[in-house]
């Protein structure tokens, strides 16, 4: 099955994700679930 880029996309934000809220978890011992993790946060919500 060959996948079109927006899948692709898809796939690897969702890894990405399941990876962020696991390193979450391992170094915070917060529970995040991979849906509430955001990539790249908007510019209204300021720097960090």
């Amino acid at each position: 099955m060959v996948l079109t880029s927006n899948e692709k996309r898809a796939f690897f934000r969702q890894q990405c994700r399941e990876a962020l809220a696991a390193h979450i978890n391992d170094r915070l011992g917060l529970v995040v679930a991979p849906s509430q993790v955001r990539l790249q946060p908007s510019v209204g919500d300021g720097q960090y």
